[in-house]
């Protein structure tokens, strides 16, 4: 081993790794692959995640126009339920008015049964009296 390499073994073994598991982390990081084929798999590999790299990018981006067509969508909401906010409030104000009117009516109604009773009172003693009148 060279000195380098040396002092990233007993670095390895310093920090908690095991002998074997140091040698081999030595032998892989240590050593630069000159195999022509582990030089092709690394490149194919590489490909790969240059591709996924590719994928997760257009994936953000989509992600970032759906959370801005949320926030718009969020924003319409908020303005909906502002909307049916004052639309209850109007059906209450409007309720309360119907209810008062109803009971305007009845008193009314009340005070209409009232009167015609006094004029038919009024009635029969207007017969009475032009009948002790006439007698």
């Amino acid at each position: 081993m060279t000195t380098d390499t040396l002092q990233d073994y007993e670095a390895l073994i310093e920090s908690g790794f095991s002998e074997g598991q140091a040698r081999a982390m030595v032998r892989v990081f240590a050593s630069p692959p000159a195999d022509p084929e582990v030089l092709h798999r690394l490149d194919q590999i590489d490909n790969q995640f240059s591709r996924m790299d590719n994928q997760f990018s257009k994936i953000n981006d989509t992600l970032a126009l759906i959370l801005e067509r949320l926030d718009r969508v969020e924003e319409r909401l908020d303005k909906l339920e502002e909307d049916n906010r004052k639309i209850r409030e109007d059906l209450t104000n409007l309720g309360a008015r119907v209810q008062i009117l109803e009971d305007r009516l009845r008193t009314e109604n009340r005070v209409t049964r009232m009167i015609n009773a006094t004029l038919i009172a009024l009635g029969a003693l207007a017969a009475s009296l032009a009948a002790i009148l006439t007698r």
